[in-house]
């Protein structure tokens, strides 16, 4: 069972129509349907606000929440000598960036790795996330300028609470 279908069940058996859990949570019912669709990602400021208006253990919610898979294929771009991914929205939102924030990254062999807090597992970097109008632009500089026009996979793992870039 994924994390939306749990929502739409606990909806139903409290008798809760989408309107009503959508007022409540502060979200648009077309949201609300994607998040029990599982179409897209539940933040945990869902899934609290949820737990709150349902009055439920929150245990077996936030073990769906973690077990929830973020995974998106994108292009790496480059423009004035600068090589740039962009996070696209729901993994920045997933990964709770916000506006020309610093985050540490490890450039490993075919692998990056975006933290929000240093630690000692890799030799990370300092690098800033930028917001655009629709996503984050996540600056790689000229040291990987070889992945230029590459797809790439970027993954947000809930557990660990990193991004991983494959290329």
């Amino acid at each position: 069972m994924k994390v939306g279908d749990k929502i739409r069940i606990l909806r139903k058996i409290n008798n809760i129509t989408l309107n009503e859990l959508s007022e409540a949570i502060g979200i648009s019912i077309p949201s609300l349907r994607k998040i029990e669709n599982n179409q897209v990602f539940v933040d945990k400021k869902i899934i609290y606000s949820i737990i709150s208006r349902l009055n439920y253990d929150d245990k077996e919610l936030m073990d769906l929440y973690y077990k929830q898979n973020l995974e998106k294929e994108i292009i790496v771009k480059s423009k004035g000598g600068k090589v740039f991914i962009i996070i696209p929205k729901e993994i920045s939102k997933a990964f709770d960036l916000e506006d020309n924030q610093d985050i540490f990254v490890a450039f490993l062999n075919k692998k990056i790795i975006l933290q929000h807090k240093e630690t000692d597992n890799y030799n990370f970097e300092k690098r800033k996330i930028v917001k655009d109008q629709y996503s984050f632009i996540f600056f790689l500089g000229k040291n990987l300028d070889y992945i230029k026009g590459q797809k790439i996979r970027v993954i947000f793992n809930v557990i660990e609470n990193n991004l991983v870039i494959l290329y």
